[in-house]
């Protein structure tokens, strides 16, 4: 019988990895970890299991997330229309940085997964366009095409023009994405709250570096072991 460790998955050589084994995560919020909802639950909050206290909140009834205990791959997930969570870093965390997570898209349209900007022009984006998945930070650089209804895994590692993009198990050399920053963490839309993702998100991980492709492997591989990839 095998037994999933929430937050923790096998390396390649069989060894047990977790996020936090990389020093540089600054967030990570993961549906599966998260505690206190029921199934269709409105998500007020997202706790930052990377310790360093960064929770993701909303106090708007009408625009909260719902919680889903049977999302992703039938896990725990945050199902979003037009919905939103938030988190204000208070400075800007500039590049060079990781972003990666879990999600589903159900619109191959301009719909915002994550979003880095406070309402000016400092900002980094995840999201889906035009049928392609694809990274914002001033200037936009697409990957693959979308797959709508299907689960994927990503790594997005923001360094000018030294980025690049995974999207599952297919690495993308990107074109530079910009130099911008991350000033607010818009979790479900853009950061004036339009461009909402229609879909879920499972899980989503902020390093304050620029993961190197074995440990970019280390994450799709715990990706795959969290979710059923």
């Amino acid at each position: 019988m095998s037994v999933l460790l929430r937050g923790v998955g096998k390396s390649p050589g069989g060894s047990i990895f977790s996020p936090l084994d990389l020093s540089s995560l600054t967030a990570w919020y993961s549906a599966q970890r998260q505690t206190g909802y029921t199934n269709g639950a409105a998500v007020t909050s997202a706790t930052d299991f990377s310790g360093n206290g960064r929770t993701l909140v909303n106090s708007t009834v009408a625009s909260q997330p719902a919680f889903s205990t049977g999302g992703i791959n039938n896990r725990p997930s945050f199902t979003f229309t037009v919905d939103v969570l938030r988190y204000s870093f208070g400075s800007s965390l500039s590049q060079p940085f990781t972003m990666a997570g879990v999600a589903i898209a159900t619109l191959a349209a301009d719909t915002r997964m994550i979003d880095g900007g406070d309402g000016n022009l400092n900002r980094c984006v995840v999201y889906v366009d035009a049928g392609n998945h694809r990274m914002f930070a001033g200037v936009v650089s697409s990957a693959e095409a979308v797959s709508t209804g299907a689960a994927f895994k990503f790594v997005a590692v923001f360094n000018g023009a030294n980025s690049r993009y995974y999207i599952n198990n297919t690495a993308f050399v990107a074109t530079s994405p910009g130099a911008q920053g991350i000033d607010r963490i818009t979790f479900g839309a853009d950061q004036a709250e339009v461009s909402p993702w229609a879909g879920e998100i499972g899980e989503y991980l902020i390093y304050s570096a620029a993961l190197s492709s074995a440990q970019c492997e280390q994450l799709k591989d715990y990706f795959n072991a969290q979710w059923g990839l």
